[in-house]
């Protein structure tokens, strides 16, 4: 045999990428070879230098990474059983006082810990805690400006880090993220969508939104929910930025934004896949966006019934086209 592999031994102490750069060897060959090993008790020798297996998908890719958390103990345990199928971090050590990636609460015990993932995991890992901190500052701005009203607003879906697996199940079936209840019957919902640029207003913090965009996944589903429901479906946007509290960042909430379904709608310019990725994703103008400083007398002037009394007549209005 060639690379002067002339016994079983021999062959069992190289690994697959070795043996694939001998001329004429492929997948088919090694894969009867590792059936051939398997049969007398041997294996390919493991690869030192094969790509990592994200911990999340459960798959090995070149972009697995070692990636770093500031999380309580809470929050480390939530990971290790409901996001990663039961592997705790390759490394976990109590180590410092801050605020937690996760839920966003200030602990004296957070945990540096350390998990394998890719990078799609890693990015969403890391919105958990920012989409949390969000959807405080909505339950919080509402309670607010409703305190004295007949409104109530329920939360249906909240931020939670998912195996890959359940959350493809999961996305199967569309849901909103709250519920405005008037006197105990729902009269609108809420998809709430959190970045770090603001839709102007008084005193803006950061740099202004040029374009608002949204996957036409995310769109399908609002309207699938709308259409199930019967109920109309507003769009809020919160600004979360980052504030460094050294050696940990806390997100804190510092605007927020809303639109009606119809409003949205005749707001659409174009759709696109964006760079680096293979969803498409529908562009707005921004400018018909209100301030939530308005919400309440959206509501108390009779023009939430208006837009409800519209969706009664027409339905829910295309997100793009």
């Amino acid at each position: 045999m060639e690379a002067g592999i002339k016994t079983v031994e021999k062959l069992a102490s190289w690994n697959r990428r070795e043996l694939d750069s001998i001329p004429g060897v492929g997948d088919k060959s090694l894969d009867r070879i590792e059936e051939a090993l398997g049969e007398v008790g041997l294996a390919l020798t493991d690869d030192p230098l094969s790509p990592y297996e994200c911990v999340r998908e459960g798959r090995a890719a070149w972009d697995v990474r070692l990636c770093s958390f500031h999380l309580c103990e809470a929050c480390v345990a939530e990971w290790t059983v409901g996001a990663f199928r039961g592997e705790p971090p390759v490394f976990d050590a109590t180590v410092l006082s801050g605020s937690c990636q996760n839920c966003t609460q200030v602990a004296s015990d957070l945990h540096l810990a350390q998990w394998l993932l890719c990078g799609n995991c890693e990015r969403v890992a890391r919105s958990i805690g920012r989409s949390i901190a969000a959807e405080m500052y909505v339950a919080t701005r509402f309670e607010e400006a409703f305190r004295q009203s007949l409104l109530e607003l329920e939360q249906l879906d909240q931020p939670v880090l998912r195996a890959h697996d359940a959350q493809i199940l999961e996305q199967k079936t569309p849901s909103i993220d709250f519920m405005i209840h008037e006197e105990g019957t729902p009269i609108a919902g809420i998809e709430l969508k959190t970045g770090r640029s603001h839709l102007g207003g008084w005193a803006p913090v950061g740099a202004k939104m040029a374009t608002f965009q949204l996957d036409h996944g995310d769109c399908d589903d609002i309207s699938e929910v709308a259409t199930s429901d019967g109920i109309v479906v507003y769009l809020f946007h919160a600004q979360v930025i980052d504030r460094a509290e050294p050696p940990t960042t806390r997100f804190e909430a510092v605007g927020l934004w809303w639109i009606d379904p119809f409003s949205f709608s005749e707001s659409y310019q174009t759709s696109r896949t964006r760079p680096r990725e293979t969803k498409t994703a529908a562009y707005y103008s921004t400018d018909r966006f209100r301030p939530f400083e308005e919400f309440e007398e959206h509501w108390r002037s009779g023009e939430m019934a208006s837009v409800r009394q519209r969706f009664g007549q027409h339905g829910q209005p295309p997100l793009y086209r």
